[in-house]
């Protein structure tokens, strides 16, 4: 699990600097562009790799809960658990850190931002 995290992070950052950072500035549609090309040259990569063939995944949560009526199974309510807590600690993170605040500043108006010591160049976008 470590290793797969690891490898992805290694591949976002290849892909942020030598496709997404030089078209930083480009007009049009250009960036968004070649976002999927590297989305397509990922999937291409991975089919051929392990093959474009169907394959599924057994849940260790095989069970079903039945609550006023409505079944869910319990691997569903842990992946929308799951999602209700990352939106939340990203909320959290936004609006109650330095850091956070920034971004948002950031965000909204990169000039705005280094009117008040926010160092523009720190934020690549």
């Amino acid at each position: 699990m470590l290793a797969s995290t690891a490898c992805v992070a290694v591949l976002a950052v290849l892909s942020e600097r030598l496709v997404c950072r030089p078209l930083r500035h480009a007009s049009g549609p250009h960036p968004m562009i070649a976002a999927i090309g590297v989305l397509l040259f990922f999937e291409a990569s991975e089919q051929a790799i392990w093959g474009a063939d169907f394959r599924r995944m057994q849940s260790p949560y095989n069970g079903i809960i039945h609550v006023l009526g409505l079944t869910a199974t319990v691997h569903g309510l842990l992946l929308i658990g799951s999602a209700f807590a990352l939106v939340a600690a990203l909320d959290l993170f936004l609006t109650r850190t330095t850091m956070g605040w920034t971004i948002l500043v950031m965000a909204e108006n990169r000039e705005g931002a280094s009117l008040v010591s926010i160092d523009p160049a720190w934020f690549r976008s």
